[in-house]
């Protein structure tokens, strides 16, 4: 159970990307002249609702509209592939965030498709136990970072920020790959 935990904790934090995420959420409090301890707690508390919200309802939305598990994992794994593309390469394929107000902030930058699917992934894989704690331990961690994002943009600057994404998006194409190699041997084997 702890290992399955752990899985799910960096796996989930590589995808939500916190320190990428840094930039984005800083420039929208700059404009919203909202705080920083506020505005941190704002977008993890819509980011974890979004997240479980899929986390609850994910699975019975797959089984309504008949999804089977295998092109979920393929279509989701690629969906990961090009939003690890996206950190990898440094560009946005298909959206914009400059204009993105603080209420829109937690949402599509922690919980985006990639952390919704892998959260409908992991209640299938581990239950629904496991990926309620593992997705908490990654909420409170991009909490942590968001709270202290301007000190972390300070010390570490924009180059090192744009280093430490682009190793989350190494890690992503390695577990969307993987994701899709098992969607493919279960679509075969089935």
């Amino acid at each position: 159970m702890i290992t399955e935990i752990g899985r799910i904790f960096l796996s989930m934090l590589v995808i939500m990307d916190p320190f990428g995420s840094i930039p984005i959420f800083l420039n929208a409090i700059r404009r919203s002249q909202e705080t920083v301890p506020r505005a941190s707690r704002y977008s993890v508390g819509v980011a974890a609702g979004v997240l479980y919200f899929f986390l609850f309802l994910g699975k019975p939305f797959m089984e309504l509209f008949d999804i089977e598990f295998y092109s979920f994992a393929i279509g989701g794994g690629m969906v990961l592939a090009i939003l690890a593309l996206e950190l990898i390469l440094g560009k946005e394929f298909g959206r914009t965030q400059t204009g993105a107000p603080l209420a829109l902030v937690g949402s599509p930058i922690l919980t985006g498709p990639g952390t919704i699917f892998m959260t409908i992934y992991f209640v299938e894989m581990y239950g629904y136990f496991a990926t309620f704690v593992g997705s908490a331990l990654s909420l409170a961690c991009c909490w942590v970072i968001l709270s202290l994002s301007a000190q972390i943009n300070e010390k570490l600057g924009q180059q090192a920020l744009e280093i430490i994404s682009r190793i989350m998006g190494l890690c992503l194409i390695t577990i969307a790959t993987n994701i899709v190699i098992g969607g493919i041997r279960q679509a075969f084997a089935g």
